[in-house]
């Protein structure tokens, strides 16, 4: 990173102000505010970045700050603190003074997709440790430098921490970035100034539609990320569904293609247990210990990236059954003679491709019990369709919280069963529902336990509130959370 005088950047970005401050890093979260960093403090939807100067200067940071009036009194002037119109039309002229195309020292691949992005980033960080590449990793858990995590808000960070991330890799001698790409993300230009040497599509069904309004409008927001790519850089796309086909029509020069079904690379599942999986690409085949046909159409894609960057089959062969599962993606406990299998799936199509893997997978007389819930400020259409879905395949259906924001609980939980053929319980409280399904199962019953996977908040109004379906698992399995309550509603029992 260059060290520039903030007097200077100022000048290059042609505004006054500014003192001698030596700048070490940008940020817009007040949080991470150090010595000589710059804090980008935007007028936000809910709040004022500029509220918190006063602390950032007390930290030793420097202030480009958005819309004056709006702070009104509050407005410091101060030789550290410059005033502008729109941040974000000095964003990428600040970005690219202090750390130049820093995505041009790396190799970096980019994941995106309704389902799979964290599950197939995370095969692929493996894939390179596999390979000695030493790897930074971005995406929905958090970040991670050569295994070593870190927390993050966002599946995509904004633009400074990118930046900032990939100059950090750098000091680090890391070559490979591997990040999620959110299509909020690519709707607020997050990364717009990046480029790809590999973007990999997953299968696209339809999801934040409070944001993208149209399906078509979601698909093509994705799609977009070809414009992102190097100029001999590969776009891998799963394939296999009408939508995604739909990608032909850009004329992609290096375009792979995977799928069951007329693809580049040609899927054919073999055996699927819960034991592990077997399947054959292109006729090659492979094992893996994972479980359930989307594991197989991610790995398909991984595959497809290894031959892309010229890994041969048989090197593959024998890597592929050594990476492991993603932590809350189909994790198997068992307990009691009783299966648990804790998953992220929080999409219709997700739910819908979870459910059916695990049917096909159960014995005649297990029964399927299914723990759900739907986002409170996310896509309110997906509510109904996804507790259908649960009935549809499951024998038992408890509907319960997730992150449910600033939305009651109730409000989302009365949206969910708004059908009259909801059969099932209602807990509103997600541990006493994780307690009534365990405590209620039966011998050889399987428990899906749906929708966090291993995230570690539950959103709750303003509040990031320390939560883990994994660790509710464990402690009621050790005999904690005795007693049950705040039960909704109940029309049948277990």
């Amino acid at each position: 990173m260059k060290k520039i005088h903030f007097h200077e950047l100022m000048k290059h970005l042609n505004l006054s102000g500014g003192d001698e401050t030596k700048i070490q890093g940008v940020t817009q979260s007040h949080r991470e505010v150090k010595p000589g960093w710059l804090f980008l403090a935007k007028a936000g939807a809910h709040i004022h970045g500029g509220v918190f100067m006063e602390e950032v200067l007390r930290q030793g940071g420097v202030v480009l700050c958005e819309k004056r009036e709006i702070l009104g009194k509050d407005a410091l002037d101060h030789k550290k603190v410059v005033y502008c119109d729109r941040i974000d039309h000095y964003e990428a002229a600040i970005l690219l003074a202090l750390y130049g195309k820093v995505w041009e020292q790396v190799t970096l691949v980019g994941v995106s997709g309704t389902n799979g992005k964290s599950s197939v980033s995370h095969l692929i960080a493996q894939l390179w440790k596999e390979n000695q590449v030493p790897y930074l990793w971005i995406g929905t858990d958090g970040i991670s430098f050569n295994g070593k995590q870190y927390p993050s808000e966002r599946t995509t960070p904004c633009a400074s921490k990118l930046f900032s991330l990939l100059d950090e890799a750098l000091e680090q001698k890391i070559t490979h970035v591997v990040m999620e790409v959110s299509s909020q993300a690519i709707m607020q230009g997050r990364c717009a100034l990046l480029r790809f040497d590999t973007v990999l599509l997953n299968s696209i069904t339809s999801d934040h539609l409070d944001d993208h309004i149209t399906k078509v409008q979601y698909r093509y927001t994705k799609f977009s990320l070809r414009w992102y790519l190097k100029e001999q850089g590969t776009m891998i796309v799963f394939h296999d569904s009408e939508e995604m086909k739909e990608i032909d029509q850009f004329k992609i020069p290096h375009l792979i293609t995977v799928g069951e079904h007329g693809a580049h690379m040609q899927i054919t599942p073999l055996s699927c247990t819960l034991k592990g999986s077997c399947f054959r690409l292109n006729d090659y085949l492979f094992q893996t210990p994972l479980i359930g046909a989307f594991q197989i159409h991610n790995l398909a894609m991984v595959i497809a990236y290894g031959r892309s960057i010229r890994l041969s089959y048989r090197q593959l062969q024998k890597q592929i059954p050594l990476l492991q599962g993603k932590e809350g993606r189909m994790e198997l406990f068992r307990a009691d003679e009783k299966m648990i299998l804790i998953d992220y799936a929080h999409t219709s199509s997700a739910l819908a491709s979870l459910l059916h893997d695990v049917k096909a997978l159960k014995e005649a007389k297990q029964r399927m019990i299914t723990v759900f819930g739907c986002g409170g400020e996310r896509d309110a259409s997906k509510r109904r369709e996804m507790t259908q879905i649960a009935c549809a395949f499951s024998d038992v259906v408890i509907a319960t919280s997730d992150n449910p924001r600033g939305e009651a609980p109730w409000q989302i939980l009365m949206e969910m069963i708004a059908f009259p053929s909801f059969r099932g319980v209602v807990i509103e409280n997600r541990q006493f529902a994780i307690k009534y399904a365990l405590t209620n199962a039966k011998k050889n019953d399987i428990i899906l336990i749906c929708g966090r996977g291993s995230e570690k908040v539950q959103l709750v109004k303003q509040e990031r509130l320390p939560y883990r379906d994994k660790e509710t698992v464990l402690r009621i399995l050790e005999g904690g959370f005795p007693c049950l309550s705040n039960m909704l509603y109940h029309s049948e029992s277990v």
